[in-house]
């Protein structure tokens, strides 16, 4: 079983550590995941799945990687545009 924890500092680093839960608990092997360029302030803006194959974060706007904020579009009515569109 796998733990994984921000470690604060400059940079921050994700950190994944093997845990053993028999008759006690142990834990063993730290190593650094990544240095995290990801979002922080909302408290646990990450989650890695069961299996520790997979991470999954809240990404930062960086005026680096293109600047626009990313956009969405919230349709209300949207069966009354289909019918309309539909001519029914």
């Amino acid at each position: 079983m796998g733990l994984f924890y921000l470690q604060s500092g400059a940079p921050i680093q994700l950190i994944s550590v093997s845990v053993d839960t028999g008759a006690t608990f142990a834990f063993r092997g730290r190593e650094v995941v990544l240095e995290w360029p990801y979002f922080t302030s909302l408290g646990r803006t990450y989650d890695v799945s069961a299996d520790g194959r997979r991470l999954l974060a809240v990404k930062t706007l960086d005026a680096a990687e293109g600047g626009a904020a990313p956009e969405i579009t919230v349709v209300l009515n949207w069966f009354e545009e289909i019918r309309q569109r539909m001519g029914n």
